[in-house]
């Protein structure tokens, strides 16, 4: 059910981006079949990005992630390797849409109240062996 959503969010906020073909029984699970128009790669950059949601309404909360308040959408994974461009307009197709709930959305909406965004760190350590 949750990817049904995500479909239905990203459809959102691109009309007719996603289309449900059909459900296949496989005995002991069941497929969901989809599809998406072809479009061919033209890279953006984060910029580009930014204004784009900017437009739709959207507020920048993390470096790839926006949330607009209007109808409580929260986009994440929103970068350039899963937004292109067509035509002049841009397309999110891998991104993940959401309707921020509890803490979630207190979380949001205090980070956004106090006008910062949130940057994520990925660090690796390792420890010496036998300790």
């Amino acid at each position: 059910m949750e990817y049904l959503e995500r479909l239905h969010l990203q459809n959102e906020l691109v009309i007719g981006l996603n289309r449900l073909e059909g459900i296949l029984d496989q005995g002991d699970d069941l497929a969901i079949v989809t599809s998406q128009p072809r479009f061919d790669i033209v890279p953006v950059t984060l910029a580009e990005i930014d204004a784009w949601f900017a437009g739709q309404g959207f507020e920048k909360v993390t470096a790839c992630g926006y949330y607009r308040a209007a109808d409580n959408l929260g986009v994440f994974d929103a970068h350039a390797k899963n937004i292109i461009r067509f035509e002049n307009e841009l397309i999110p197709f891998d991104v993940i849409p959401c309707r921020p709930s509890g803490g979630f959305l207190k979380f949001i909406a205090d980070t956004l109240a106090a006008g910062h965004t949130l940057t994520a760190v990925r660090t690796v350590s390792t420890s010496p062996r036998g300790i």
